[in-house]
């Protein structure tokens, strides 16, 4: 399996490599909306480009309509077009803002001061999300080495936790946002109350994601059976894998709903640096030595690996609910009057 993928993965890679460039152009003009609170702005060319790369998928993979049939090379490939797309159209609602209202455009001029606060609290922020994506990306390669059935049902396990990932990123973005808002306003203890409100929606909606993943996991992982099944892999070990790892997902999705919410607070706050110290320890002292330990030491059945996943992610939880409460957030002056 793992000759199979490689070459499949590296075409997949040449074809989605533009999308990271056009990645972080189009983050600029993103938070400019995303920070004064105009978040459908966003999702709404999020939803464009979501549909977009659909359709470029159908032209570039199946070489519909006279484009080329470039299969798993068109697939990345058509990333990278719709994200594309979708910095155009947030870079020409940027530059036709109302310039009275938010006069961007005049200031052209090379501003050493501003910069260097970006860099200051923008740098921590970018390198814990690198820091995160290393963490999960190590794991799977780790992880490979049980076999490919346990690969196979740890990656069904991360595809379908986006389902419950990706909608607490969003409550975790609105809680930087609102909170943000707040301190610029000097209402901190209006901002301390937004990620305890916060926490009562996304737990709501983990414990529906909760009992999905507990009731129906056979049903989820069989939407991923290949079409054919006479390959060497047996997908019914891969179902019963895929089971206790979305057990285990659970748990640890608990853990990050205190890991997101209140990072994103200790974020909106400026407390940046804390927030990438703290994943920096769970993620590369705790969570990979651990697996690597299991993996190398004792060659544990994959659903294992996420129940010790509950440990790191349980401490960076705790690590950041502390900090909070230390109120030490309060005290950093992103912008002096």
């Amino acid at each position: 399996m793992t000759e199979t993928l490689y070459p499949l993965g590296e075409s997949y890679l040449k074809g989605l490599l533009p999308s990271g460039a056009v990645m972080c152009l189009s983050m600029p003009f993103f938070a400019f909306f995303s920070g004064r609170g105009k978040t459908a702005v966003v999702a709404g060319i999020n939803i464009f480009v979501c549909l977009a790369n659909i359709f470029f998928n159908w032209l570039l993979i199946f070489g519909n309509w006279g484009f080329p049939k470039w299969g798993i090379f068109g697939a990345g490939l058509a990333t990278s077009l719709s994200g594309l797309l979708g910095l155009l159209i947030a870079a020409g609602l940027y530059w036709s803002f109302d310039q009275r209202k938010f006069p961007t455009r005049r200031y052209r001029k090379f501003n050493l001061q501003r910069i260097g606060k970006l860099v200051k609290f923008g740098s921590p922020a970018g390198l814990q999300v690198l820091s995160d994506v290393g963490c999960f990306a190590a794991i799977l390669l780790i992880v490979g080495r049980l076999g490919d059935t346990a690969l196979a049902a740890c990656s069904i396990g991360f595809a379908v936790n986006n389902l419950s990932f990706m909608p607490l990123m969003g409550v975790a973005d609105a809680t930087a946002i609102l909170a943000g808002q707040y301190i610029g306003k000097n209402e901190l203890d209006i901002a301390a109350r937004v990620p305890r409100k916060a926490m009562r929606i996304i737990l709501v909606y983990m414990f529906f994601s909760a009992l999905l993943y507990l009731l129906g996991p056979e049903w989820i992982a069989r939407y991923f059976s290949p079409g054919d099944t006479s390959g060497t892999l047996d997908f019914e070990e891969i179902v019963r894998q895929v089971r206790w790892v979305l057990c285990g997902a659970a748990m640890w999705n608990f853990a990050d709903c205190f890991k997101m919410v209140f990072g994103g607070m200790l974020r909106g706050a400026g407390d940046t640096r804390a927030v990438m110290l703290i994943n920096f320890f769970c993620s590369w002292v705790l969570t990979i030595p651990g697996i690597a330990i299991l993996v190398f030491g004792f060659h544990p059945p994959a659903a294992l690996i996420w129940f010790y996943l509950v440990f790191p992610a349980s401490t960076e939880a705790f690590l950041i609910y502390r900090r909070f409460l230390s109120g030490k957030w309060r005290k950093i002056k992103m912008i002096h009057r």
